[in-house]
């Protein structure tokens, strides 16, 4: 029987790394010496010895592939899960945050209305009562029995909404609060991150308590409790540290502030009702002025966090970027999974199958 030179010389393995050529060659060793002292049946036995350890080899390679496939697709939809619960998270507080300064102008109104309105119809009068001065302000709000004092720079032309709105919703101000949101929505994917990181870890530990020496091996920074839980600290902090991800927060605010619409785009909504002449009813249509400018508002901000680029995130949008940190956290710890999981990676077994589907494809020429 004539049997290829290349298959007693492990040809279809001498691309590997020289540690996992070892381990090849002490699978075949033993049938390879058979080989050469054997008559033909003999021969055929230990080819097909060696073809039953190519097979069982490519299907153990196949499986860590297959894991690591299933461990890839189970950390992107992590990364899509925590982007979503992100957003969520934002939102919720941005929404807090409106709700808050659109109450405290609806209380401003409450308060105030009846004694602006009560200015606004003397003013309407005509404008000879502003030329009579401070004195007969304060003389028209002693007649209307209102136990107030102003000076005449208190009479502010402009609509009550828009002064409250100047007053509570200040565009460096409001810049602040979204900056702030948005750190603390930084913040809470880290935390979401870390959370997993460490759940998963701890599974891991149970199964395996060498896998901390792969840990170690790897330079992963960890710490361990009193109770024996793994809490893992290295991963999302290399991540920021590497692409400088929190850099963008600090300058960010004053972006904000010039991207961010004026006062004015909001108040140009509010419908002029001063012909109405119930109180009452101007002030409850005021109110609703004011709840159609937040929502107005909202529909700015949304835009801004989806549409908007900032040189600042490296030119994503707020959303998207967001969505770039979660990617880069997820890539960063897939890497970390397959060093703690397996001793090669992903293409050094693509090639590992290869040769060993290349030396059972020889073995079976020599069969015929």
């Amino acid at each position: 029987m004539n049997i290829d030179d290349r298959i007693l010389k492990l040809d279809s393995f001498k691309e590997l790394d020289r540690e996992t050529f070892e381990v090849v060659e002490n699978q075949f060793r033993e049938s390879i010496g058979k080989i050469y002292n054997s008559n033909e049946y003999e021969k055929k036995i230990e080819l097909y010895k060696q073809k039953i350890i190519c097979l069982e080899s490519i299907n153990h390679y196949r499986k860590i592939l297959v894991d690591l496939g299933l461990r890839e697709r189970e950390i992107m939809r992590l990364s899509k899960e925590i982007h979503q619960e992100a957003s969520l998270f934002m939102m919720q507080r941005i929404d807090a945050f409106l709700k808050e300064r659109r109450d405290k102008i609806i209380e401003q109104i409450n308060r105030e209305f009846v004694w602006y309105q009560g200015l606004k119809d003397v003013a309407s009068k005509g404008a000879v009562v502003l030329n009579k001065g401070k004195n007969i302000l304060n003389k028209t709000f002693e007649m209307a029995n209102i136990n107030k004092s102003i000076d005449v720079k208190d009479f502010d032309n402009r609509m009550l909404l828009e002064r409250l709105l100047d007053e509570n919703m200040e565009q460096k101000d409001v810049a602040n609060n979204l900056n702030n949101i948005l750190e603390q929505t930084f913040n809470f994917i880290l935390d979401e991150w870390n959370k997993k990181i460490n759940f998963h870890i701890n599974a891991l530990y149970e199964r395996d308590k060498k896998i901390i020496n792969k840990i170690k091996e790897n330079k992963i920074k960890f710490q361990i409790d009193s109770t024996g839980q793994i809490f893992i600290t290295g991963i999302t902090s290399a991540v920021v540290g590497t692409l400088g991800l929190a850099a963008g927060w600090h300058t960010l605010t004053y972006a904000l502030a010039n991207v961010f619409p004026p006062i004015a785009i909001f108040t140009a909504i509010a419908v002029v009702f001063s012909g109405i002449s119930n109180k009452e009813k101007a002030k409850e249509r005021l109110i609703k002025q004011v709840e159609e400018v937040f929502r107005e508002y909202r529909r700015q901000i949304l835009y801004l966090i989806d549409e908007e680029r900032f040189e600042d995130l490296n030119g994503y949008c707020i959303y998207d970027y967001f969505g770039f940190i979660n990617d880069a956290i997820a890539n960063y710890y897939l890497d970390s999974i397959k060093n703690l999981y397996f001793e090669t990676d992903f293409e050094e077994i693509n090639e590992i199958i290869i040769s060993y589907e290349t030396h059972m494809g020889l073995i079976e020429e020599a069969l015929g």
